[in-house]
């Protein structure tokens, strides 16, 4: 027997089916939007070989990110061949799910080195894998603002050659590798954050280096670095050891109120003026051998500790 439906019914089952369709629409657009926010690695460096600029935001880089596999590469002497990048990079708030690296090895004796001849900017990025820019040339402005480094980070030996360099509230999770870099214009690493140890030791910076309310939970290695213009450490947290050893500060050194443990200055140079008000001090602050150009710092303006001390002669 067969009943016969008001109109009313079968006004609501029409409009559960367009209901029911609109879903199913908006299910396979998601899809889609998902997958298109994923960009394979070699894709990028594709770009770059048709001269093309980079520039992502809001997306997964998935492969490793090698822009020593560029086709523009030459050698530079026996031992260093260069690739030279000639277009902007730009990624903003992307994550790398994969290995970037800009050094790598041709052959026995020969290493892959990058030049990027614009700017190179990862800002609000997260790396998630290790990441390798060792001796790379930034000739345009470099910004790592905001950045995180889930494992290690090497920027050893890099050369920053534009006005300003900004590593800006980037977070260190591994290590971080910065030992002989050369900044010649002003650098930043304001706020920023490293959990593990950190290595700056023979950077040459010659315009202002910005250290400021930095915090560094492991050891931090400062030695032989040479700082032409301001070096500014302010509000700096040393959780464990840190060591400016045979360092050179041509004009104002500023570590005023920062927190340390153990931090020595064995050997270092002030030329200009150095500043230490209100520095906390929790085991011991070493001048061995250090050399004030214009006054020696007046202890009675840093914060001992119960036991801690200053040490200006060896033990």
């Amino acid at each position: 027997m067969i009943l016969n439906q008001s109109p009313n019914f079968m006004k609501i089952k029409l409009l559960i089916f367009v209901v029911s369709l609109l879903i199913i629409t908006y299910s396979c657009q998601n899809s889609s939007t998902a997958n298109s926010t994923a960009v394979d690695a070699e894709t990028i460096i594709k770009q770059i070989n048709k001269n093309k600029p980079v520039y992502y935001k809001d997306v997964v880089i998935k492969g490793t990110l090698d822009f020593t596999q560029i086709k523009n590469i030459s050698p530079e002497n026996v031992n260093i061949a260069r690739a030279y990048i000639s277009v902007p990079v730009t990624f903003v708030n992307c994550t790398f799910e994969n290995p970037v690296k800009a050094f790598g090895k041709a052959g026995e004796n020969v290493v892959k080195v990058c030049t990027f001849e614009k700017n190179l900017t990862f800002f609000k990025c997260t790396f998630n894998d290790e990441i390798s820019f060792r001796e790379s040339i930034v000739a345009g402005h470099c910004n790592f603002t905001s950045c995180v480094f889930k494992k290690n980070a090497g920027f050893e030996g890099m050369s920053f050659m534009a006005k300003n360099t900004f590593f800006t509230e980037s977070v260190f999770e591994g290590e971080a590798r910065f030992q002989s870099i050369f900044a010649l214009g002003s650098i930043g690493f304001l706020r920023a954050t490293f959990k593990d140890n950190v290595n700056f030791s023979k950077s040459k910076f010659k315009s202002d280096a910005q250290f400021g309310a930095i915090s560094c939970m492991k050891g931090a290695d400062f030695n032989s670095i040479s700082a032409s213009e301001n070096f500014l450490c302010r509000y700096a947290k040393f959780i464990e050891n840190a060591s400016f050893n045979n360092s050179t500060f041509a004009q104002i050194a500023e570590f005023n109120e920062m927190e340390v443990n153990t931090i020595d200055f064995t050997e270092v140079q002030f030329s200009g003026i150095s500043k230490w008000n209100d520095t906390k001090v929790m085991n011991k602050i070493i001048f061995t051998g250090a050399h004030f150009m214009q006054s020696n710092p007046d202890d009675s303006v840093l914060k001992l500790e119960t036991n801690a001390k200053i040490q200006r002669n060896k033990e």
